[in-house]
């Protein structure tokens, strides 16, 4: 039910259901992709398909100066998939530096699909964390640290990214 967003660097609007708006007096959120900046660092953020297409947004946001990165993720489960998810986001946080991570819902819906729950983390192509995927508990609850001068150190020795990036290394 999905879909990657499809206009790069670009933010919209979106109009609240009138019952959210009634609480919280507020009609409308931007959507779409932007990155938000702290005082110490930047974070991007993507839906669970976008992190398949060939044109991830993230890779714009990585170039963009954006730090951090996390997907929201309802992925059903497939074999091998699991396997699949880690090497990707592994391979991308190794070609753009950067902390990733990555959390999928768990549950059933209809009995037609199935998802494991897991979350996992990557910092500068390693998998730092995983949690345990099908855990049988109300919530699992994963932290991790992240070292945002690894992060700095890294893209700044990556030639490749100091090519393509917009000047925020």
């Amino acid at each position: 039910y999905f879909s990657a967003w499809k206009y790069p660097r670009q933010v919209g609007d979106f109009m609240l259901p009138q019952i959210i708006q009634d609480v919280t007096e507020q009609r409308t959120v931007p959507i779409g992709c932007f990155i938000l900046n702290f005082n110490d660092t930047s974070l991007a953020y993507e839906i669970c398909e976008e992190s398949w297409i060939s044109n991830n947004p993230m890779i714009d946001a990585a170039l963009d100066g954006a730090e951090i990165f996390i997907n929201v993720s309802g992925s059903e489960i497939e074999r091998g998939k699991l396997k699949r998810k880690l090497q990707m986001l592994e391979e991308f946080t190794e070609r753009h530096g950067g902390a990733y991570a990555y959390v999928n819902i768990k549950g059933a819906i209809g009995g037609r699909n199935y998802f494991d729950g897991c979350c996992f983390f990557s910092e500068n192509g390693k998998v730092r964390e995983l949690s345990e995927p099908f855990h049988l508990g109300d919530v699992q609850v994963t932290t991790v640290t992240i070292n945002l001068n690894s992060i700095r150190t890294f893209r700044i020795s990556n030639k490749s990214f100091q090519k393509e990036s917009h000047g925020v290394c």
